[in-house]
């Protein structure tokens, strides 16, 4: 995505005083961020600080845009039928380098479709390529094969964040 800089007009387009920018105008940077967000899709890496996982038949997805250098990002996974998760804390990769691992992470919903429910959760940087995964359980608890609940078909992971790029 590119942004280029351009003169502001009148909003009624005569130019002579060049104090706002008419209606059209923002419309069309509206339109570009959100063409960006649909089109720029990634593949994130599930992964664990324990064993591997197996993800045949799990759907993992992503999108993100970046204005600047603040990157908005989502990531989904959803949990298939033979699908297994190794031992050790989740992680997933993001779609561009942080600039560092300190003020970076994420708001995570873990859906569990046998009951309906729906549990909270945060990520945590483990470098500036990587989120660890954890449950709003006190204190925090890495997700896990068990946690916050016993993974199976149809189960989900929901995350969006956001973070400034390298």
């Amino acid at each position: 995505m590119s942004i280029t800089r351009e003169t502001m007009t009148d909003d009624d387009g005569s130019g002579t005083t060049g104090t706002i920018w008419n209606n059209t105008k923002l419309q069309a940077v509206y339109d570009s961020v959100e063409t960006s967000w649909a089109t720029n899709s990634y593949t994130p890496t599930w992964g664990n600080t324990g064993t591997a996982n197996t993800t045949t038949s799990s759907t993992i997805s992503g999108v993100y845009f970046k204005i600047g250098k603040l990157v908005y990002f989502q990531i989904n996974l959803n949990w298939g039928a033979s699908t297994a998760s190794g031992n050790g804390v989740w992680t997933f990769t993001l779609p561009i380098t942080a600039t560092s691992i300190g003020m970076m992470g994420a708001d995570v919903i873990y859906y569990d479709s046998s009951s309906g429910s729906l549990y909270r959760g945060t990520s945590v940087a483990a470098s500036t390529t990587v989120i660890n995964m954890y449950s709003n359980a006190s204190p925090l608890t890495g997700v896990s094969v068990t946690v916050p609940f016993t993974w199976a078909s149809g189960d989900a992971v929901y995350i969006s964040g956001c973070y400034v790029a390298a």
